[in-house]
């Protein structure tokens, strides 16, 4: 019977989501804390050796009882909030990058290689964007009405 045993226990424990990964969990805290750093590569390194670990409490923790002696060394290797740009603007004079099609599209619409198309009544500020105008407006001319000249081309 021990097969029917095993089933008891398998049929309490959660898989985790990733058809990669082989670990089980006891509750569904456990696998959610699991899916958020599963088939991640690893953002922390330990400056003293080669351990690398997806949390910097991990490689704290390594370190203090590996290198008892030395000054705890933690090494980011990368920053996952970094934006990926992978669209680049079609237009060859302009060297900007964007995280989606979408952007690049508004920006060819409304910035690259062109003028600003608002400003200030009130003094020399140019915006491409009249709410700019407006927020400047606020902060720098607050006791005046809010104006806008749209910039003909």
């Amino acid at each position: 019977m021990p097969n029917e045993e095993f089933l008891k226990i398998s049929s309490t424990l959660l898989a985790c989501m990733n058809p990669d990964c082989d670990k089980m969990f006891k509750n569904i805290g456990a696998q959610q804390v699991h899916m958020k750093s599963c088939n991640k590569p690893p953002r922390f390194k330990c400056g003293h050796c080669d351990f690398h670990s997806i949390t910097k409490k991990n490689v704290r923790l390594h370190s203090v009882a590996k290198h008892k002696k030395k000054k705890t060394d933690i090494i980011e290797l990368h920053d996952p909030n970094l934006r990926r740009s992978s669209f680049p603007c079609p237009n060859a004079v302009c060297n900007k990058t964007f995280d989606t099609q979408e952007r690049v599209t508004f920006h060819i619409k409304y910035r690259c290689c062109k003028s600003p198309r608002f400003k200030c009544f009130y003094c020399d500020f140019k915006s491409y964007y009249k709410y700019e105008v407006k927020l400047h407006n606020n902060s720098k001319h607050a006791d005046l009405q809010f104006h806008v000249i749209k910039i003909e081309e």
